[in-house]
């Protein structure tokens, strides 16, 4: 119940937001009320899936957006406050992952893994974070994996990635 009352304002930026666990996150603070942005490298993607929500009553909008690029996340932070209010939240959801082993993977593969899943949760918090300190609030959900603490066959350069993250 504190939980509801509390996110019933909140507005809850989730990159990845289009799908998967993204997805399933902004149906979670959907149903306790907040205001939701869905983000996606995928523009068309993010806005069906707000207007998925948006048709169960949910307040939400669908915003395209590469993460990868710092100058994109400060202007996507700004699209997002200015359709939903002040950021309360910030879910970095966003990944993309290879099926191959080390041997079989180039630097180009590791650049676009860590471009994505480090680097782009760094874009998107240092968008994001300079507005909620000067709020004096926020919350920041970063996901990460299991293999980042163990590693995993075929996910060597993700699961660095993603330990970064952790870290």
């Amino acid at each position: 119940m504190a939980t509801e009352l509390a996110m019933r304002d909140a507005v809850v930026l989730i990159t990845g937001g289009a799908r998967g666990i993204g997805f399933a996150a902004a149906r979670m603070f959907a149903a306790q009320g907040a205001r939701l942005a869905l983000v996606d490298i995928n523009g068309e993607a993010a806005q069906a899936a707000a207007a998925r929500l948006v048709a169960d009553g949910a307040r939400a909008v669908g915003i395209g957006a590469d993460i990868t690029s710092a100058e994109r996340c400060k202007s996507m932070v700004a699209e997002v406050e200015a359709a939903l209010g002040p950021l309360t939240v910030v879910v970095n959801s966003a990944a993309v992952l290879d099926d191959k082993t080390f041997l079989e993977s180039t630097p180009t593969d590791w650049k676009r893994i860590v471009d994505v899943c480090l680097y782009g949760a760094m874009n998107v918090l240092h968008a994001a974070l300079p507005g909620m300190v000067e709020r004096k609030y926020g919350r920041v959900v970063l996901l990460a994996s299991d293999s980042a603490r163990l590693g995993q066959a075929r996910l060597s350069y993700y699961a660095a990635a993603k330990a970064g993250v952790i870290a």
